[in-house]
């Protein structure tokens, strides 16, 4: 279709570190006097990032980065989806889907090409804390590790500084919306 995600600075700078990094196994001898991949960012610049591992199963490494990033983005409609479905149920599943596919079509969508595992990521570990604060279980913690892992590493380390101030956020407003602050003066 002659779609291409290559029209914005970040995505191509990322699509080089990756391609150029595994051809040099991290370290990068034409980047100013020499720089070693291997402390960067675990998604978008480490040599053995899961998203550069990606990249290599296809053949031609731009339709690879290419293929990730729709996933990404299409996982991230979906799980958008499905927030909107569990926290406004009366709006339908038309519009819920409506909405949520803002994303795919939207035109921020170039800009944001990486971000978008944030909003992935956001809606389910509020989705996760709402329920862990309902009833705790032992596998929400295994969800909201898995969760912060995805965001590391198929996102950013901003990613996962983002995220963890929103659980906290998040927390914190369900404490205040629950009244659980009143509960230490009866103790």
């Amino acid at each position: 279709f002659g779609e291409t995600f290559f029209v914005d600075g970040d995505p191509i700078i990322i699509h080089d570190f990756q391609v150029n990094n595994s051809k040099t196994g991290g370290w990068r001898p034409d980047v100013a006097l020499g720089q070693s991949f291997f402390v960067g960012d675990p998604g978008m610049s480490h040599v053995w990032g899961i998203s550069r591992f990606f990249i290599e199963i296809f053949s031609d490494k731009k339709i690879g980065f290419q293929v990730q990033i729709l996933i990404v983005v299409w996982f991230s409609c979906f799980v958008l989806y499905l927030f909107l479905k569990r926290i406004a149920p009366e709006i339908g599943r038309a519009v819920s889907f409506f909405l949520s596919t803002t994303i795919a079509f939207g035109s921020l969508k170039y800009e944001f090409s990486f971000v978008f595992i944030e909003v992935a990521a956001t809606c389910l570990i509020s989705l996760v804390l709402s329920d862990f604060f309902k009833q705790p279980k032992l596998k929400h913690y295994f969800y909201y590790t898995s969760i912060i892992f995805a965001s590391a590493f198929l996102g950013s380390t901003n990613s996962v500084f983002k995220i963890l101030i929103f659980a906290g956020v998040f927390s914190i407003g369900i404490a205040v919306y629950n009244r659980w602050y009143s509960l230490g003066k009866d103790l």
